[in-house]
């Protein structure tokens, strides 16, 4: 009955079950739960806007969705060229959340506050994370690389994202603005 980062934290401790029981069936299984999450979705999960939403509408990009990004990008680059690797469909949703969505959402190593979620309350939140998963789905969609390889520099720079102009997350009411010289987001 699990959803979204929730679903993908219970299916990768199965895949570790399953490697231990030598049970490469249970391991496909949880690999497909996982691809299958990866999904546009008006429920939890990546939005149709590439916001992320967990325990109903929060936007949660750097609560919920950093560990949805970080997992899911490491087990698509884990399964690539295996027969339990993710369908071109979903890394690509993939990398759209990413650099579509919570890319948009950062400045310098700083995550937008409000799509933190309860996270809000933990004490040095940054958005590291992202440098795995950009690195991460570099290898996973080479047709991006150059555009995961730019995010991953900013955030180790610190330095602004190597995007400018507006973006609306209109399945979050959010709206993010990005200039050289400055960020404005609201929501």
């Amino acid at each position: 009955g699990t959803t979204g980062q929730n679903l993908v934290w219970q299916a990768n401790i199965t895949v570790k079950r399953a490697i231990l029981q030598r049970d490469p069936d249970l391991a496909a299984e949880a690999y497909k739960l996982i691809a299958s999450e990866i999904k546009i979705s008006t429920g939890e999960g990546v939005q149709p806007d590439f916001s992320f939403h967990q325990h109903g509408p929060c936007l949660y990009n750097h609560g919920y969705g950093a560990g949805f990004a970080r997992d899911c990008s490491k087990t698509a680059v884990l399964v690539s060229g295996t027969h339990f690797a993710f369908p071109k469909k979903q890394v690509d949703i993939l990398a759209g959340y990413i650099l579509d969505g919570s890319q948009w959402m950062i400045r310098g190593q700083n995550p937008e506050i409000g799509a933190k979620g309860r996270e809000i309350t933990r004490a040095n939140l940054n958005v590291l994370y992202l440098v795995d998963a950009a690195r991460n789905m570099a290898v996973a969609c080479p047709e991006r690389a150059d555009a995961f390889e730019a995010l991953a520099v900013s955030i180790e720079s610190g330095t602004a994202p190597p995007m400018e102009g507006n973006r609306s997350f209109w399945c979050s009411d959010f709206m993010a603005h990005h200039r050289k010289a400055f960020y404005a987001s609201a929501r």
